[in-house]
């Protein structure tokens, strides 16, 4: 899924907290080595994806790979919370580096939806954390486009797209 001209690269960054669906929306459309993820690298480093002592360590092996994905021109989808405005910042500068088409997947969950799916997973995260991330998101992002992407996706009771995709990436079904 890159510009076959040019390889431009796509970075698609997913923001929502726990328990929100992102991994389970991006499986089902990147490959698995088209994304990112900071508790797989937690768990390569510490042997728990839920180590947060680990997430330096896990942050650089992630930031690694991204910028080597993106220097060939490929397609990236980053599934982390993001929930934090500096670290969408960083994500966008590194793509920008990479003249990378940056894309915003920003999930709007009611928070119950959120904690009723954590009450169904393996590894469950501490409802605060939850209420935590789904309060920053909410606070730090408007209803429209996300400043700096390219294109905002919406996931929620609404599906809504903000920006234009171009024709090139005619790959990108799931993004239009």
């Amino acid at each position: 899924m890159t510009d076959p001209t040019t390889r431009r690269p796509v970075l698609v960054v997913a923001i929502a907290p726990p328990a929100a669906g992102k991994s389970t929306w991006i499986l089902k459309r990147a490959r698995a080595h088209e994304r990112v993820n900071l508790d797989t690298y937690r768990a390569f480093v510490a042997d728990d994806e839920g180590d947060q002592s680990a997430t330096n360590e896990a942050a650089a092996l992630q930031g690694i790979i991204l910028k080597g994905r993106l220097r060939r021109g490929l397609t990236t989808f980053v599934d982390s919370t993001n929930a934090a405005s500096r670290r969408r910042e960083e994500l966008v500068n590194v793509g920008r580096q990479f003249d990378a088409f940056t894309v915003a997947v920003v999930w709007d969950l009611p928070l119950s939806v959120c904690i009723e799916r954590n009450r169904s997973r393996e590894r469950r995260v501490p409802v605060e954390v939850i209420e935590r991330m789904h309060l920053a998101i909410r606070t730090e992002i408007p209803k429209g486009p996300v400043p700096d992407f390219d294109v905002t996706r919406r996931i929620g009771t609404h599906d809504v797209r903000f920006g234009r995709v171009p024709a090139a990436f005619t790959g990108a079904a799931w993004l239009r």
